[in-house]
Parts: C-alpha cells; sequence; structure tokens
C-alpha cells in the first residue's frame, strides 16, 4: 500500500488487517468488540502503521513518542504488549508486530482506509483514556457449580465519564441505582456521595461533606454514610443515614471513638451494619445497631489471621472475609452470622496480594480482585479468572443483583517523577516519564541517586536513577507481581537502601560491581527508616500494631511500641520521629518530646537525608517546611505550587515531586450473551 502521515492516519478511520482502527475516538475494534486504547499507545501504533513493513529503532520510536523525555524502553515494551494483545485476532496466530532484536519493532499487516463511520461499536461515551484488555478463557479453567458458572464478560460501559474521579460504587438491592463517591479538583480531595438512576440515567449529588465509606439500605430508600469530626487531639467517626425521599439526615448514635473502622460498611436485613474495627490494637469483626446505637462485637482475631476486608451477603446473613496469615499470605474465609459455634471456614488460599471482594448474588462463590484481575472463587476452592486484563487499576468489584453483570472502580494514573525550580520562571522538568505510574521518589543523601517505583510493565518495580547520568537500571523484578511495594529509603551512606512489598522488607546493597538484594522471608513489616548502625532496621506494622527493629544480620526482631498510624523516621541520633496534628514529635525512652508546632495542619511529611519535608494547609493554601534533623531547626520555608500534591526531595533549591493525573469511572463489565 502507500504510505500515509500519521496526521492523516490520525483522522481517518482504517483497518490493520481486520482491526479497526479510529484514532479520534481512541478506539481499535477487533471481532465486533471496541478496545478503548490510552493516547500513546496510539501513537505507537500510528507511528507503526506510517512505516509499515520497515523496521523502526527503540529510539527513533521513543522520540516521536515521547519527545523531549529520558529514552526509556519499557514504555515501548508496555505499548507494544497492549497493541499485540489487542491485534491478535482469535482467528490468527499471527503476530502482526515483531521484535527484531537489537534493532527495533516492525508492523507487517494490509492496510485499508475506511471512508465512512458507519460500524457497530459495543462501548459507549469518549472512555478512550481507559484501557481494559478482554481475554480469551482458556480451556483448563476450573468450572464453577453453581448459577454463576462460565460468567464471562461481552462488553464494558462506563457509567461515569466525567472529568472528576468517580469511584467505589455500590449497587442498590433492587438493582435500580448507583451509589458512588466523587471528588473534584477543587474540593481538596472531599468524597461527596453522588446517586445515578440507571433507567433514566438522572445524576444527583446526596451528601457533599467529606464521605469515606456508605452503604444501601436494604430497603433501598436510605444509605447510610460516614462523617468525621475533629478537634486538636481525637478524630471521631460517625455513622449517619440520609432519606433518598425526603433527604432527611439522621445522625446516628453510632459513633467510633475510641475504636477505629478499618473496612467497609455492611448494612444488613436486621438492622445492623457490620465491619471491621480496631481497639487497643485489638482487630474485630463489629456489628452496630441502627435503632439504639450499640456495638457488638461479633468476633475477635489474633495475630494468626488478621482481617483487612469483609463483605455481607444480606440476604443469607453470612460474610466473608480477606485477611492476612502470620506468613502475609490473604487467606479468604467465611462466617455465618447467628452460628453459636462462631467458627470460620477457609475458602482459599491465595497469594500475598491484598484482594478487594464481595458475594455473587447466589451466595455460592466470591469475587474477588487483587487491583488488576478479576476472579470467582467458588466454596469448592475452585477459581476461574474472569477474561479482563488492565495495565491500570480494577477495584471494588460487585455483582449486579441479577448476577449479569460487574460494577467496577477503573482508575487510570499517569504520574511522573519531575522537577521544578523554588527561584526561576521555568517550567517544570520530567526526570522520569514512562506513561504510566511512577512514584515514590527517593534522592539518596550524597544527592547522586533517586531510587523510584514504576509501574511500567503492569506492576510495580524499583529503579535507580543516576542523577548525573541520566542512567536507569532495573534494581527490583518483582517477579511475584505483588502490588504492595512501598517508598524506598536511604541509608545515610548512600550505600543501600531499603522497601517493603507489603509487609515483606527487601534491602539493596549498591557497589561498584553491582547491586544486591537481601529478601526477608517473614513479615516484618513496611520499611521505615534504618538506623545509623546500616544493619539495623525500623518498620512499622498495620497487620500487628507494632513499631519493630530488625538485625539484618541475624534477622532478630525486637518490638519497641505499638503503631499509632503515623509513619515514624529516625534522627541522627536514632530517636523516632513523627508527626501529629500541627506537631513534630520525639520519641525518646518511650516518652512524647513535641520539638515543634507549625500551627498549622500537617497533610504530609516524608523524610529526605537529614530533613523532615513537611507540607501544611491552611485555607487551602499550603507550604512546604523543610525541618532539619539535626539542629531540629527549620532551614526553610517555600511556597508550593498549586499542582504539587506529593512531595520527594528539595535539591539545591529544586522541589522534586510527583505530577499526576488521575482518571477514575464506574464501569459496567456486562455478561456475554450467545
Amino acid at each position: 500500500m502507500a504510505n500515509f502521515s500519521i496526521e492523516k492516519l490520525s483522522n481517518t478511520v482504517f483497518f490493520v488487517e481486520d482491526c479497526l482502527v479510529d484514532a479520534l475516538r481512541g478506539t481499535i475494534t477487533v471481532d465486533g468488540l471496541a478496545h478503548p486504547v490510552e493516547p500513546k499507545v496510539m501513537e505507537v501504533l500510528l507511528y507503526l502503521v506510517a512505516n509499515n513493513n520497515k523496521v523502526v529503532g527503540q529510539e527513533v520510536l521513543f522520540s516521536h513518542v515521547w519527545p523531549n523525555s529520558v529514552f526509556s524502553p519499557g514504555s515501548i515494551r508496555r505499548c507494544i504488549a497492549i497493541l499485540r494483545k489487542i491485534l491478535k485476532s482469535e482467528r490468527s496466530t499471527v503476530e502482526l508486530i515483531k521484535t527484531f532484536p537489537k534493532k527495533g519493532y516492525g508492523l507487517h499487516a494490509k492496510i485499508k482506509l475506511q471512508a465512512t463511520k458507519n460500524y457497530h461499536l459495543k462501548h459507549l461515551g469518549t472512555w478512550s483514556a481507559i484501557v481494559i484488555i478482554f481475554l480469551g478463557i482458556s480451556a483448563n479453567i476450573f468450572k464453577l457449580n453453581s448459577a454463576d458458572a462460565n460468567f464471562e464478560i461481552g462488553e464494558a460501559y462506563p457509567l461515569t465519564s466525567s472529568n472528576e474521579q468517580e469511584f467505589n460504587a455500590k449497587v442498590s438491592p433492587d438493582g435500580l441505582k448507583v451509589a458512588y463517591l466523587r471528588i473534584n479538583g477543587s474540593s481538596a480531595g472531599k468524597r461527596s456521595l453522588w446517586v445515578k438512576e440507571l433507567t433514566s440515567e438522572k445524576t444527583f449529588q446526596l451528601i457533599a461533606d467529606d464521605v469515606r465509606e456508605f452503604d444501601w439500605s436494604p430497603s433501598n430508600n436510605a444509605l447510610a454514610y460516614t462523617s468525621t469530626s475533629t478537634s486538636t487531639s481525637t478524630s471521631t467517626e460517625y455513622i449517619n443515614t440520609i432519606n433518598l425521599e425526603t433527604k432527611s439526615i439522621t445522625r446516628s448514635v453510632i459513633a467510633f471513638e475510641d475504636e477505629k473502622r478499618i473496612s467497609s460498611l455492611h448494612w444488613g436485613t436486621s438492622g445492623k451494619m457490620y465491619a471491621l474495627t480496631k481497639q487497643n490494637h485489638l482487630i474485630s469483626l463489629s456489628s452496630l445497631d441502627t435503632k439504639t446505637g450499640k456495638k457488638h462485637i461479633v468476633k475477635s482475631f489474633n495475630q494468626s489471621y488478621i482481617p483487612y476486608e469483609v463483605n455481607l451477603h444480606r440476604l443469607q446473613d453470612k460474610i466473608v472475609l480477606a485477611g492476612f496469615d502470620n506468613k502475609g499470605y490473604t487467606q479468604i474465609k467465611t462466617l455465618k452470622l447467628g452460628d453459636t459455634n462462631d467458627n470460620l471456614q477457609d475458602l482459599i488460599s491465595l497469594d500475598k496480594n491484598r484482594y478487594f471482594l464481595s458475594w455473587h448474588p447466589s451466595g455460592h462463590s466470591v469475587l474477588v480482585s487483587d487491583g488488576r484481575r478479576l476472579s470467582l472463587i467458588n466454596q469448592d476452592k475452585n477459581i476461574i479468572r474472569l477474561n479482563v486484563d488492565s495495565y491500570d487499576f480494577v477495584q471494588h468489584p460487585q455483582f449486579l443483583p441479577d448476577g449479569n453483570g460487574i460494577i467496577i472502580s477503573f482508575a487510570k494514573i499517569d504520574a511522573d517523577i519531575a522537577q521544578v525550580s523554588f527561584t526561576d520562571s521555568l517550567a517544570p522538568i520530567k526526570l522520569v516519564n514512562s506513561n504510566t505510574v511512577d512514584r515514590e521518589a527517593s534522592l539518596s543523601p550524597d544527592k547522586t541517586k533517586l531510587a523510584y517505583i514504576s509501574h511500567r510493565k503492569g506492576f510495580p518495580q524499583v529503579y535507580l536513577l543516576n542523577v548525573g547520568t541520566n542512567q536507569t537500571d532495573l534494581v527490583y523484578e518483582n517477579k511475584e507481581k505483588l502490588l504492595g511495594v512501598s517508598r524506598p529509603v536511604w541509608h545515610a551512606n548512600s550505600k543501600k537502601f531499603g522497601f517493603s512489598n507489603y509487609d515483606f522488607p527487601i534491602i539493596v546493597s549498591i557497589s561498584q560491581s553491582g547491586y544486591s538484594i537481601n529478601y526477608f522471608e517473614k513479615p516484618l513489616g513496611v520499611l521505615a527508616d534504618f538506623y545509623s548502625n546500616e544493619n539495623q532496621l525500623l518498620t512499622f506494622s498495620v497487620k500487628d500494631n507494632q513499631v519493630k527493629t530488625i538485625d539484618i544480620t541475624t534477622q532478630e526482631v525486637k518490638s519497641i511500641g505499638g503503631f499509632s498510624n503515623a509513619k515514624p523516621v529516625l534522627d541522627p541520633d536514632d530517636k523516632m520521629i513523627f508527626t501529629q496534628g500541627s506537631k513534630i514529635i520525639s520519641v525518646e525512652n518511650h516518652l512524647d518530646n513535641i520539638l515543634l508546632d507549625v500551627q498549622d495542619p500537617i497533610i504530609r511529611y516524608v523524610k529526605s537525608g537529614t530533613e523532615l519535608l513537611i507540607i501544611t494547609e491552611n485555607n487551602h493554601s499550603r507550604q512546604l517546611i523543610a525541618f532539619d534533623l539535626k539542629s531540629k531547626t527549620i532551614r526553610a520555608k517555600y511556597s508550593l505550587p498549586d499542582y504539587v500534591n506529593v512531595v520527594s526531595a528539595v535539591h539545591a533549591d529544586k522541589l522534586i515531586y510527583e505530577s499526576a493525573n488521575i482518571q477514575k469511572d464506574i464501569i459496567l463489565l456486562k455478561r456475554a450473551t450467545d
């Protein structure tokens, strides 16, 4: 065929073999199913089509799709992997995009222009920024033996598609409405509660205040939701109810003062709500009576099983829980409410990832998501992976009441690591930009290396950037593809840094010959800091609510106190430092000593070298305070640009920060029909 320019291809509908490409809509239609693809993936395809039957070098391709960015082959590999999955027709085993080792990539396909746009799309709306890939179900999958058997996803419909972040949807028991949370750009992160009527598609805001959790009443006409009252020393969460017909709000007498709710909220048919709560470092399944306001502990848990999520099947009065065992693996268990034996029933053992979960309406199986994939687990301990995959985040899955669809929250996040000067008006520059999530950058104390987390391969890995040469090395592959990688922290000598994947610490040592990695086989907590002795670590664990000292050599563990949900760091004298409210606090001999009161609420802080970088907020105006941990004094104060929310480091009057574009929408995955 004749060559076509990228400009022409960008404004023309065309075929790659039998696959219909529409760059304006951002879709590739294969076998009648439209796959939305993100802009960078489409740009890679257009460049390959424009150079059909030619080999395109990686550097050349990167320079056209990611101009002015540091070369990152991982970005290209990710886009190629997405395109290969979509373009591979079920009727053909031919791979249209070929890899030429040490040379690049080449598209070898028949290209044909389409004059009109009269084809049928199975996706609605302008949902071009989201990538969901439907996969064929392999023949060796376990079969479910209930009404939920052979559930296959056929179509995806966006239920929300605004410019705001919309997530955590819950369907009303009659299946006619969906309630969800929304964050807009001007709300300082507050989550308002919205409702959409599925028949009329009418949408309205129900609660404007900051809502963290909610659930439908069994009668469909009311919602329970949480609100928070904060004083200088305490924060109390209340459960309120609102009637959808009268819009009247009732402040329930249920309040979490001495304990904390740590899971989603579920409203049962008996007038009771259920949630996981924590009090005095003890986690319990609690029932909350909406009529009397009384709280009752249904079951308490010890360190052998720490649940983190719960879901209620209200018609069958049974609970399913996800929790970590003492080896750090997720165990799914069930509990029949009202059972005099009060015994947990083992359902299945999974991996070290954390899971969302909800019941199938039949009560015979449980829907789970590790954040990327969806699976069904039945009571015979069989598991089937549903035909959906994503490089982004699949959260809060829930079946429709009739079992013919699944509602999910889909998060598309493009986070980059950037740098901007405090002293001049130059535009920010990108230090790391892989067209996916690059986050949690940590600058070495000698200012020569930047350790950071990147999801460029679809799961978190840890990379090291040489600040002087821009050379980037992959130092932690994360072969298990676990999603719980924490921010890297450095030892003062800049020759060692570490992080955790969930509660499993990982230490990276740097030498002239390369990198060596020390893995901990036990869940000892999230790595918070190194002591002056580089063989000692400080960790904190949400699972067992403890701050610990770990000896790297012997792996000896010493508990040094309860974890108060404030991440601790160490000063040069190995004293623990954390923040609370507006105060910076030092811990010595188990006694708290207030080092400084910055007056305004501290909303985020991070240690960088020997400084504590603190973001404060007052009337939506945010300030960055650089607090020197040696002298215990403020070194500098900076006004933060509006676009900066996450600070990583300050170096030579330049701010290193995360630049993020976050899109969250509610998606309906409909069951395939014959």
